[in-house]
C-alpha cells in the first residue's frame, strides 16, 4: 500500500501578524485596512485599524482557518457594532465587515 501525502485542510495556517487588506463599499470603493494578528498568553488576539477607526477584536478563536468576531468601533463621536469574518489561505486572506444597520462589505487582502 502506497501512502500519498495530502495536504490536511485541517492543519491551521499561521496566521499572526499583519495582513493589508482592502475593504470594497457598496459605491465600488476601496478602503485600506490593516488586520493584525499578534499571539497573547492566551493565544490569538487581532485588531484592526483604517480610516474608519481602529477596532481591538480581542482574542480570537481559528476554526478551519477563519474567524469571527463582535467589536465596537468608535467613530465620529458614536459606537458602532462591527462584526468582522476573516478566512485565510496561505498568504492571503479575504472575509467581511459588517457594521450595525448596514450591509456587509466584503473585504481580500495579503501577508504584509
Amino acid at each position: 500500500i502506497t501512502h500519498v501525502a495530502t495536504a490536511d485542510p485541517g492543519v491551521p495556517v499561521d496566521i499572526a501578524g499583519s495582513w493589508s487588506i482592502n475593504i470594497e463599499t457598496p459605491l465600488g470603493q476601496h478602503i485600506p485596512a490593516t488586520l493584525v494578528v499578534s499571539r497573547g498568553d492566551n493565544g490569538l488576539r487581532a485588531r484592526i485599524s483604517s480610516e474608519m477607526g481602529e477596532a481591538d477584536l480581542g482574542e480570537i478563536d481559528l476554526q478551519d482557518n477563519s474567524f469571527t468576531a463582535n467589536t465596537t468601533l468608535e467613530t465620529d463621536g458614536h459606537s458602532v457594532v462591527v462584526q468582522i469574518y476573516a478566512r485565510f489561505e496561505g498568504e492571503q486572506t479575504e472575509g467581511s465587515v459588517t457594521l450595525q444597520d448596514s450591509p456587509s462589505l466584503p473585504f481580500e487582502g495579503t501577508r504584509d
